[in-house]
């Protein structure tokens, strides 16, 4: 999945894959952030703090990250970067999630 998010950490963008990870249409998506899209909480808040993160460093953030999802628990490799506009502030923070959930079963077993 690709998605974006204002400094707001509220969707900007998201992909036909993001919306079937998250099981919404993209309507439903744009506009709000990850906790008012029903993820739990703690992982709603990590995400903000990171995309929050991201804006005021200006610098990318690369990690793997467990999702339950409403298909059931995905691990993602999740890259954030920002993107810079006028002025070189941040003005989106762009990303991308590689589903890596096969990978991380077989590193656990």
């Amino acid at each position: 999945p690709v998605f974006c998010f204002g400094p707001d950490g509220r969707h900007t963008f998201v992909n036909a894959a993001g919306c079937r990870l998250l099981r919404r249409d993209r309507a439903h998506i744009l506009g709000r952030t990850m906790a008012e899209l029903g993820l739990p909480p703690e992982l709603g808040a990590d995400l903000a703090a990171t995309v929050a993160r991201v804006v005021a460093a200006g610098e990318p953030f690369d990690h793997p990250v467990t999702v339950s999802t409403p298909a059931g628990d995905v691990t993602l490799h999740v890259r954030l970067t920002p993107r810079r506009g006028p002025g070189g502030t941040t003005a989106e923070v762009v990303g991308c999630a590689l589903d890596v959930t096969a990978e991380a079963a077989t590193a656990a077993a």
